[in-house]
């Protein structure tokens, strides 16, 4: 991507951002408060009179998501201009609602520690390279463990399982069957997530992407309650558990790193 289409491409996703501020304003005000904040500035009245009259916060926040990924996807380095990671953007803050269908899944999300500075010295053209090989070796360790991968932004990936073993199991096998020149950091938990069309939504979406910012590089890293209903696995050790503050959450969540036992 030049110069002036990467230019274009940031003002547009700027301009995104703003339709998601104004549409989560235009949720809560009455019509006379936000054009007085259109006036001043506040909001952008050009977004405001663009949405359509049934687009909530959620629609808004997903269509900048995927303006993001179309994005990342033409130019991974773009992640670094934003200055924002795949797991601040992949997983959903958004807590649907009663309407929508719910199951407990084990949810994992990955991606590779350094991958911004690796876009800055190597380019888009070996980024995306590198990355072709990263998803196809991440497809095929999760499918083999049962499975699947929902999303993925430049190097992270949003996966799912049904079962809890499985996922420990595939956590153990995506950081040994890393072949990037990178190292993969991977986290995960287990509980009740809302279905959302073919998105994730809910907390324990969030608590896994926390827990996978949590690990560092060549790490997998499983809250306490994605090991116990994992239970007991053959060559698989859990170390002790310890209590991590994870941004966004008041209380602590209780994680441990997972690991090929000898």
């Amino acid at each position: 991507m030049d110069q002036d289409r990467l230019r274009d491409s940031l003002r547009a996703l700027k301009s995104g951002l703003r339709e998601v501020i104004t549409a989560r304003v235009a949720d809560s005000l009455e019509p006379e408060k936000l054009q007085r904040l259109a006036e001043l500035g506040i909001i952008d009245e050009k977004a405001l009179k663009g949405l359509p009259g049934n687009l909530s916060y959620e629609d808004a926040v997903r269509r900048f998501r995927d303006r993001i990924t179309e994005m990342v996807a033409d130019a991974p380095s773009i992640l670094g201009q934003l200055e924002i990671r795949p797991l601040d953007v992949l997983p959903s803050d958004i807590d649907g609602n009663s309407g929508n269908s719910t199951l407990d899944l084990a949810v994992v999300f990955s991606d590779l520690e350094g991958f911004t500075a690796f876009t800055q010295s190597q380019g888009d053209t070996t980024t995306r390279a590198m990355l072709a090989n990263h998803y196809d070796a991440v497809d095929s360790i999760v499918r083999s463990r049962g499975g699947r991968v929902l999303k993925t932004l430049g190097d992270g990936h949003m996966i799912r399982f049904d079962e809890p073993a499985a996922s420990v199991m595939a956590c153990v096998d995506l950081i040994e069957m890393n072949q990037s020149p990178l190292p993969l950091r991977v986290g995960g938990h287990f509980g009740p997530v809302i279905f959302a069309g073919a998105d994730l939504l809910g907390h324990v979406v969030n608590v896994a992407s926390r827990v996978a910012d949590l690990a560092a590089g060549g790490q997998s890293l499983v809250t306490t309650r994605l090991r116990d209903r994992a239970g007991r696995l053959p060559h698989v050790a859990f170390e002790a558990p310890q209590h991590a503050t994870v941004r966004g959450l008041n209380d602590p969540v209780e994680v441990c790193l997972v690991h090929r036992s000898s």
